[in-house]
């Protein structure tokens, strides 16, 4: 699973300094990045890990980021990456497409991909295993679930996927 979306998830940075995890996604034939949006202010800089089609040796991509929507209600950011060094004009932007969706069910083993950050550390990619514990709690304006992941400084907006890679949740 990390192999398959290790280019998929990012590391978000605000200019405070806070970090969160996010991934890309493509909405409307564009390519975004989904985040807390408890971080997306001001000018962001999203630290990507690209590994070369012919095996080369992988490097960190440093692109900016614009945010382009938030809602306070779920609580996601929608930011538009844009590269920013000519060397990195030719890193694809992968990304899970909304068709790769997966319907959570109680029970259902999930994965997160998250950034770890310990005090000045930052692990990026650090895989998380739990479970979607509930679904659609009654009274709650939108459909929701629950899952049994950890929750540590910098995991905040880490995708949560399926074994197949289809995307659960955030």
């Amino acid at each position: 699973l990390l192999q398959r979306y290790e280019q998929v998830v990012v590391t978000v940075a605000n200019e405070q300094k806070q970090v969160a995890t996010g991934f890309l996604l493509e909405v409307s034939g564009r390519c975004r990045i989904v985040t807390t949006a408890e971080i997306a202010k001001g000018d962001l800089a999203i630290l990507m890990r690209h590994h070369p089609p012919a095996g080369g040796e992988s490097r960190v991509v440093v692109l900016a980021g614009k945010v382009r929507a938030r809602d306070a209600e779920t609580g996601l950011a929608l930011v538009e990456p844009l590269l920013v060094q000519e060397q990195d004009r030719d890193v694809p932007l992968f990304r899970i497409r909304a068709s790769a969706l997966a319907d959570p069910v109680p029970g259902l083993a999930v994965y997160a991909i998250a950034a770890l950050q310990i005090g000045p550390a930052l692990l990026d990619h650090s895989v998380f295993q739990g479970e979607i514990t509930a679904t659609d709690r009654p009274g709650a304006p939108r459909r929701r679930c629950q899952a049994s992941l950890p929750c540590n400084p910098g995991s905040s907006g880490a995708p949560v996927m399926d074994r197949e890679g289809r995307l659960v949740g955030m």
